[in-house]
């Protein structure tokens, strides 16, 4: 979310490429941990909270996405999308334990620039 959070904000300042870079690299990150969500067993998911990750992640690829040229027609989607995966993201924190939110202290989030 952080990083597309930085794509919007460089998209707003007019800054095209550096936006379409990050959008590039939020959309894969955010498909990569969408599709690691899905290897897990279905007995194994906690069910409410399951949905609840699975909506953060598409919302944020859809704010992603609103930011390249493939996706022109939903330029300026991005922030809604973003609060609204925030908005599942709280509630999902509520649902799971803290540590599954804890990022390790090798993985670097992006600056506002």
């Amino acid at each position: 979310m952080a990083l597309t959070a930085t794509a919007i904000a460089a998209d707003e300042r007019g800054d095209l490429a550096q936006a379409q870079g990050l959008a590039t690299q939020a959309r894969s990150l955010t498909e990569l941990a969408h599709g690691t969500l899905q290897q897990v067993p279905s007995n194994d998911q906690p069910k409410d909270p399951w949905q609840r990750l699975l909506e953060v992640y598409g919302h944020t690829a859809q704010a992603a996405n609103s930011l390249l040229p493939a996706y022109a027609g939903s330029h300026g989607i991005g922030r809604e999308e973003l609060e609204t995966a925030a908005a599942s993201m709280d509630k999902a924190r509520v649902e799971l334990p803290a540590m599954c939110f804890d990022l390790p202290a090798d993985v670097e989030t992006p600056a506002a620039s």
